[in-house]
């Protein structure tokens, strides 16, 4: 990827990011660009072998004119304090400052990548699977869930990449009898559509 250069940084309370995009070639109609945070005056992490380090969003655009969302990373000090909204947030400006129309999403496997998106009003192409992203049973960063709906082949059911687990499927037994909390409901392994 070759770097773009800096743009607006992104502020979260205290908290200053500065974004440097990088821009890959373009492979048929798409380019897929990342855009990387890093401590003002410093250089982003962009080392795919930390990524617990990396926070970034990354896009495809389309035919010049069209983007769509691929995912992000959150650097796991800066994870829990809301930044994955701000990033899907500074996606849209971005996205609307180089006059692309945001068309939606790759598939999303990451339940909180998923729950975020929602919340910023993209909606699933289907409700072909969902699941409940429950409550941390331990430090670990990655989440817990139980599906509720599954009604997708194995093959398009990713629970990981080569850098870890996208959640871990709770126990059915341990969570049968608890009620389901309808504000952690989660489409996962499917596209989603822009915000109306």
């Amino acid at each position: 990827m070759e770097r773009q250069g800096e743009i607006e940084p992104l502020s979260i309370g205290k908290t200053e990011l500065q974004p440097h995009l990088y821009t890959a070639p373009a492979i048929g109609r798409g380019q897929k660009q990342r855009i990387y945070f890093g401590a003002p005056g410093e250089e982003p992490i962009t080392d795919r072998t930390r990524p617990d380090d990396i926070t970034k969003v990354s896009f495809l655009v389309l035919d010049g004119d069209k983007a769509v969302f691929l995912g992000m990373a959150l650097n796991r000090g800066l994870r829990g304090e809301g930044l994955g909204r701000h990033m899907v947030r500074y996606f849209m400006a971005h996205a609307e400052s180089q006059e692309l129309e945001v068309v939606g999403t790759a598939r999303i496997n990451k339940p909180l990548i998923g729950l975020t998106l929602q919340r910023e009003g993209f909606q699933p192409v289907s409700e072909a699977c969902q699941a409940e992203i429950l409550p941390s049973q331990d430090d670990s960063l990655v989440p817990r869930i139980r599906f509720l709906h599954k009604d997708l082949p194995d093959s398009e059911v990713r629970d990981g990449y080569k850098y870890g687990k996208f959640y871990e499927v709770a126990d059915p037994a341990s969570v049968e009898n608890r009620p389901v909390d309808p504000g952690k409901v989660v489409a996962l392994h499917l596209r989603y559509g822009p915000p109306a």
